[in-house]
């Protein structure tokens, strides 16, 4: 199954870019299926989102909207619940962290759409099991190798893999607190990274830039990205796709 599927995770603090950098990577994966014999490419988000549908309108013609699997419609009411009681804080901390949890084990469970594919699959996804050991060890002041045991078990009881490539956007203070203020949306987690930047960021670092992760999740085997999230989204999407590019998708 490894041989047709390629996972790529982005990681980083609110507001360093993940979102719009996968976006455009994936717009441009979509539309060169024909060179990768019918590449089937798909985006995702932990926890609860949907592919944005403005964004396949555009983007997508008839051809390529014939290469692209919306694997991400199953168990709605659970991911709307999830980001219903998180935007109004009406649960504890560990039981926000219990929810996410879930969330990413039914994700993982979704991937197993991917065995009864034969074309090659790419898989971007905003945000994954690194953003919980760097926010959960300060939002529940949890050690980073307690989360990752956690973490581990839900990769052994649905399908024990790993990203491919964790693409690291790393944007430095000034350029994500700027951006948040640009961007001037709260939401429930938004408050806390903007008090907690400097944790989070060294944290990130330690984990990513660092390369420590593989010693903290040691099946880990794949490749680390670290990308300059201070230069312009086109600059850092272009790092992405060649990186990628030289893959083997």
């Amino acid at each position: 199954m490894r041989n047709n599927f390629k996972w790529v995770v982005f990681e980083g603090v609110d507001c360093c870019g993940k979102s719009t950098v996968s976006k455009k990577v994936f717009q441009y994966f979509l539309k060169l299926g024909d060179k990768y014999d019918n590449l089937f490419v798909s985006i995702t988000t932990e926890p609860y989102n949907t592919i944005d549908d403005v964004l396949i309108k555009s983007y997508c013609n008839d051809d390529s909207l014939d290469r692209y699997i919306d694997f991400q419609n199953y168990y709605e009411d659970l991911r709307a619940n999830i980001k219903y009681l998180l935007d109004n804080n009406v649960i504890s901390k560990e039981l926000k962290l219990k929810l996410f949890l879930e969330d990413r084990k039914l994700l993982l469970k979704s991937y197993k759409i991917w065995e009864k594919v034969a074309s090659s699959c790419l898989v971007l996804q905003d945000r994954s099991y690194i953003s919980t050991l760097v926010y959960q060890s300060i939002y529940n002041n949890k050690t980073i190798y307690s989360l990752m045991e956690e973490n581990r078990e839900i990769f052994k009881q649905i399908w024990d893999i790993r990203p491919d490539v964790i693409v690291y956007l790393r944007a430095s203070e000034d350029v994500v607190v700027d951006r948040m203020v640009k961007r001037g949306k709260m939401d429930y987690f938004d408050a806390f990274a903007e008090e907690n930047i400097s944790k989070l960021i060294e944290k990130y670092d330690l984990l990513l830039k660092d390369k420590k992760i593989k010693s903290v999740d040691v099946d880990f085997k794949g490749e680390v990205l670290v990308v300059d999230a201070n230069k312009p989204v086109m600059d850092c999407a272009s790092e992405v796709i060649k990186f990628i590019d030289r893959g083997a998708l």
